[in-house]
């Protein structure tokens, strides 16, 4: 899990959002992570144990920044992994705010905010 200072929020809803890396994000994703990402936008909300048959498939898609991941404890205190889409996620100012931004701006902020390591944005950026 990552934290992303609010500063960065339209950046990497952006980045998330940019059809281009979305369509080479699903690329060779596996039945399991595709059927989650369908329930996920589908329902807008999925919760999960943060571990179980479904982890491999949550962390791609974290991973490949196709949804937003959270965290969150329940009445009973477990803790769940909670997976959105981006769309749910983001609200309409921020939505706004990230489509001011061309791609390559979003990308150079979080690069800035990486060091400057291109590497820094792990698997989002191809």
């Amino acid at each position: 899990m990552a934290f992303v200072d609010r500063t960065l929020w339209a950046s990497v809803y952006r980045v998330a959002m940019e059809p281009s890396r979305r369509r080479a994000s699903l690329a060779g994703l596996s039945m399991e992570a595709r059927e989650l990402l369908t329930s996920i936008e589908r329902d807008r909300e999925v919760r999960l144990e943060k571990e179980g048959s479904w982890t491999k498939a949550r962390q791609t898609l974290q991973e490949r920044l196709l949804v937003h991941f959270s965290e969150a404890q329940e009445e009973d205190g477990h803790h769940v992994a909670v997976l959105r889409s981006w769309r749910t996620w983001a609200h309409p100012a921020l939505r706004e705010e990230a489509m001011t931004l061309s791609y390559e701006d979003a990308l150079a902020r979080l690069r800035e905010a990486c060091g400057g390591a291109p590497t820094g944005l792990g698997p989002w950026v191809f």
